[in-house]
């Protein structure tokens, strides 16, 4: 597979002159490695089912280390982990605070909290509860100021970023260079949703991973303060990550398949929009608009009932059991409290204390269920991508055709060396050439022809499907033939050009230019003015304006930024 390509371009010649063409030149590095590691090569390259079969976790998991051999990941992944602990210091400090004010800054007689470990801590000035309640004022709010500059400097690192990026632009180019078997294995509407959707769940795979640890390391925070300040609650911290777990076991399932019906819907509601508009002609033509507004209707109406409606039922339920859970705890937690707050066997600020942090645990379970289930709806499109990235690909037979080219040149060019114009007397020569098509249908065989540079040639069929347009291709490399070779001297450069009528969706002189960005304007101009292309000139005269408008409004704006926007 196709995992890295580059441009290596000659400049600055010496004794020598530069050809108009072959000064550029594409390099294609082929891996032979499975994505995303080879561990499960055997399962992966039998095809989707086996790629189902291997454990998710596991998968996942394989995918976490192919993303540390990224650029930037391991010293941004190495960043997060640290600088993300700061909210969950902050949060240890949060949990201590009510405890201080209740038992200490507004006691009649100040007892001491423990902020750390084996540390007391009474009134911060003492003798003075006021001063001491503007010290706490400064400790409760100065932190904010290093978490909101981390918050905002994480955005900036953009670690999604970068794995979304990697993902669809390794993707993006394996479908270009798939084989003809597999383009016609995944649709349009499949590889949009791929690059779209599949890549920015899975992306988040790895950043919801590090979400978890801190998400985690709270948790213990929360069960290490409740066990220091009360021992007697070790049954409410051993009872709700049980039913949370039982909780996530049962319903787990059932979040999943709700999900893939959404994405199956979906998928259907894509494939119909691309049909009409690759069809529209058809449905013109047989005044079927109304049928086909009908027959859309009832595809959204489908996806909303199957899909989106059961899914988002599920995730209400399923977001309200950790807030449930909270209360009700909270409720049995003050129910058998009260009496011994009552006769001073706990402190109130123990008391309410221990409350905040029931509260805690139930909004800490709740995220943390969600990253779980999210990580969970991202191992399907892992799956998916993992299938993608893995079908075959033409860059073998591409190596191969190029590689028996420069031999066959080589060893044409030896035998024309006498006549001075060795590259212009070899011939282009069909070398016992066979195709056969994906369906079995074989169309060449055995097909040997020498025709000499210059020459024009006629190319005959008495049936329709003669296999002319086949063999078209096969002379412009778009398709590798399957028997024997096909020899085109590698000092020449072969183009096919289809039939069909194609632009680009981009501006007129993107197509213009298409494969040649490096074509002077003028030259462009001097063409459509031969060629009385009088609007393509307009056009492309106020292309150019815009663009340079463009450019110099984003020049200002990098040099003089307006802050009060960010």
């Amino acid at each position: 597979a196709a995992t890295l390509e580059f441009k290596i371009k000659l400049s600055e010649p010496q004794n020598c002159v530069l050809g108009q063409f072959l000064h550029t030149g594409r390099v294609k590095i082929i891996n032979a490695d499975v994505f995303p590691t080879n561990k499960y090569a055997e399962s992966i390259l039998k095809g989707p089912e086996e790629i189902e079969q291997i454990p998710p976790l596991n998968l996942m998991i394989e995918f976490m280390k192919m993303n540390l051999d990224i650029p930037k990941v391991p010293r941004l992944t190495f960043i997060y982990l640290i600088l993300d602990q700061m909210s969950n210091v902050y949060f240890y400090f949060l949990l201590n605070v009510t405890m201080y004010i209740t038992d200490v800054l507004f006691a009649e007689n100040p007892g001491t909290v423990y902020f750390l470990p084996g540390v007391p801590c009474s009134l911060f000035v003492p003798g003075s509860p006021e001063m001491s309640a503007v010290f706490l004022a400064v400790l409760y709010s100065l932190p904010m100021v290093p978490i909101h500059a981390w918050d905002y400097t994480r955005v900036g690192t953009d670690l999604k970023g970068v794995l979304r990026n990697t993902l669809r632009a390794s993707l993006y180019r394996k479908y270009l260079n798939y084989t003809v078997e597999s383009r016609q294995t995944v649709g349009a509407a499949e590889m949009k949703t791929a690059l779209v959707q599949d890549v920015l769940e899975a992306s988040q795979c790895y950043t919801h991973a590090v979400e978890l640890l801190r998400v985690l390391i709270r948790l213990l925070i929360v069960i290490s303060v409740t066990l220091g300040k009360n021992p007697r609650a070790w049954w409410i911290l051993l009872l709700m990550p049980t039913l949370m777990a039982c909780w996530i076991r049962c319903r787990g399932q059932s979040y999943l398949a709700a999900c893939d019906a959404e994405g199956d819907c979906q998928l259907c509601v894509d494939k119909f929009i691309e049909m009409t508009c690759v069809c529209f002609d058809f449905v013109s033509e047989y005044s079927q608009r109304p049928q086909m507004n009908e027959y859309f209707n009832e595809e959204l109406q489908k996806a909303t009932r199957t899909g989106r409606i059961p899914k988002q039922q599920i995730e209400i339920n399923n977001k309200y059991f950790p807030k449930w859970l909270g209360p009700v705890f909270i409720g049995v937690y003050i129910a058998t409290t009260a009496r011994k707050v009552l006769h001073h066997d706990i402190s109130l600020g123990t008391f309410i204390a221990t409350i905040q942090v029931l509260n805690n645990i139930s909004e800490i379970f709740g995220e943390l269920y969600e990253v779980l289930m999210s990580m969970n709806v991202i191992f399907r499109s892992l799956s998916k991508l993992t299938y993608l990235l893995n079908l075959p690909t033409e860059v073998r037979a591409h190596k191969a055709i190029n590689r028996a080219r420069r031999k066959m040149s080589k060893e044409a060019r030896g035998l024309v060396q006498a006549t001075g114009f060795a590259d212009d007397c070899m011939p282009l020569q069909l070398v016992s050439m066979g195709y056969t098509y994906q369906a079995g249908r074989q169309c060449f065989k055995d097909v040997s022809l020498k025709v000499h540079q210059g020459s024009v040639l006629a190319i005959m069929s008495s049936t329709e499907h003669g296999g002319r347009s086949t063999l078209l291709r096969l002379l412009g490399q778009c398709l590798p033939p399957t028997e024997g070779h096909i020899f085109i001297p590698t000092h020449l450069r072969v183009l096919h050009v289809s039939n069909k009528p194609m632009m680009m969706d981009t501006p007129l002189w993107d197509n213009l230019v298409f494969g040649a960005r490096d074509t002077p304007r003028e030259r462009v101009m001097e063409i459509l003015k031969d060629l009385g292309m009088s609007q393509a000139l307009e056009e492309v005269n106020k292309h150019a304006e815009d663009r340079s408008e463009k450019t110099d409004n984003l020049e200002k704006q990098l040099k003089n930024p307006d802050r009060w926007q960010v």
